[in-house]
């Protein structure tokens, strides 16, 4: 009896959305991560996890995962031997930002949709967040995506040394991206910088009103007036 029988496993998901699954028994929801780099954690006992990896594909595709000390172990009790393949989204990310041949045959090479959409979800996030993202590299995912969808199994994309090379218009085209975006970021500064001046300038003339309308009399009778 494997030691791991005995014991709750914690899983973790290390994605920035939730992700649900049912065991034979109980139905789950993982809450997003913060950052990517927390993970949300619910344990799970090995028999739920037998039980999920043989009715889902949602552990070999990497979306919940398990702890480094424990890793090697689980996997070999749930019969995944090829787990060491599976990209985690840290692998991704960087051969989303750092497109190499290799890297890049390796997300070419995904033949599971569940899986590939684990890859487009991470490019969006980098471009939303303003990260480079080559124009190719992101047509790669998308040509792969579409082959998905269209159920081809094996890509018939091709690459070459391009591939993983900036050209000089994109480069062009991101420093212009960036600068724009950089203009927006200092115009809306400057609006709420102007709005919070306004904001105290308000503020600072109702307590002008308040003390002159509140401003207490003086004790004492009134003068006697002078016939």
């Amino acid at each position: 009896m494997s030691k791991l029988d005995t014991q709750n496993i914690n899983v973790l998901n290390y994605n920035e959305n939730e992700v649900f699954v049912d065991s034979a028994k109980e139905h789950y929801k993982f809450n997003a991560s913060r950052d990517g780099k927390t993970p949300s954690i619910i344990p799970m006992t090995l028999s739920e996890l037998q039980n999920i990896c043989s009715n889902t594909d949602i552990i070999v595709t990497g979306w919940l995962t398990f702890d480094d000390d424990v890793k090697e172990e689980v996997f070999k009790e749930l019969r995944i031997p090829n787990w060491k393949d599976i990209l985690t989204n840290e692998d991704i990310e960087n051969i989303l930002t750092h497109p190499t041949l290799e890297g890049l045959q390796k997300i070419i090479d995904i033949e599971n949709q569940t899986y590939f959409d684990r890859v487009r979800i991470i490019m969006f996030k980098l471009i939303n967040r303003g990260v480079d993202v080559t124009t190719k590299v992101s047509r790669i995912v998308e040509q792969r995506y579409d082959e998905l969808r269209k159920r081809q199994r094996v890509s018939s994309i091709t690459l070459t040394k391009k591939d993983t090379q900036v050209s000089s218009d994109e480069v062009k085209a991101l420093s212009e991206q960036n600068a724009s975006l950089q203009n927006q970021l200092d115009e809306m500064k400057k609006m709420m910088e102007q709005m919070m001046a306004m904001q105290n300038a308000t503020q600072s003339t109702e307590v002008v009103k308040e003390s002159v309308t509140t401003a207490p009399k003086k004790a004492g009778r009134p003068p006697k007036k002078n016939n």
